[in-house]
C-alpha cells in the first residue's frame, strides 16, 4: 500500500501516478477540509481503507464511528488527451456504503480547493473544462 501523501498542485508526476483509478481519465482525490491537504487515492485502493490510514486509523474505526471522517471530502477529476476536462466533488464508497455525510461548508472548501489544485498545476484544463458541481446528497 502506498503511504497516504498530500500534494499542493496537479503535476504530471500526481497524473501519472494517479490517473486511470477504477475508469480511463479518472484521478480521485480526497481533501481534509480540516489541513486543506489534497490526497490522490491510489489506483489499486478504495476511499474507505485510505482515508483511515491519513490520520493513522483503520477500516473499522470508520465502521464505528462513520462521522468521525466527516472532514474528508471526495472529488472526481476527469482527464483525457492529457488534459482535465471537469470536476465533480461529493460522492465515494465513504458516503454510500459507510454513511459518511459532510457539511455544505465541507463541500464547498473541497471543491474550490480542488479546483485551485488543477488550476494552479502543470496538467492544462480542457478548453471546454466542466465545473459538474458538488452531489450534496450525502450532506449533514
Amino acid at each position: 500500500m502506498i503511504k497516504p501523501k498530500s500534494f499542493q498542485l496537479l503535476t504530471w508526476a500526481v497524473f501519472n501516478a494517479f490517473c486511470n483509478r477504477k475508469q480511463e481519465g479518472y484521478i480521485s482525490v480526497v481533501t481534509d477540509t480540516e489541513t486543506k491537504k489534497i490526497y490522490p487515492i491510489p489506483l489499486d485502493e478504495e476511499h474507505k481503507t485510505f482515508v483511515p490510514r491519513i490520520i493513522g486509523l483503520g477500516l473499522n474505526d470508520m465502521m464505528q464511528d462513520p462521522m468521525s471522517f466527516s472532514r474528508f471530502v471526495p472529488t472526481l477529476i476527469a482527464t483525457a488527451f492529457d488534459e482535465v476536462i471537469g470536476v465533480r466533488t461529493g460522492f465515494s464508497g465513504m458516503e454510500s456504503g459507510f454513511g459518511v455525510r459532510h457539511t455544505r461548508e465541507q463541500f464547498n472548501l473541497a471543491h474550490n480547493l480542488v479546483k485551485a489544485f488543477i488550476e494552479l498545476g502543470e496538467v492544462p484544463k480542457s478548453n471546454n473544462f466542466k465545473d459538474w458541481g458538488i452531489d450534496y446528497r450525502y450532506a449533514m
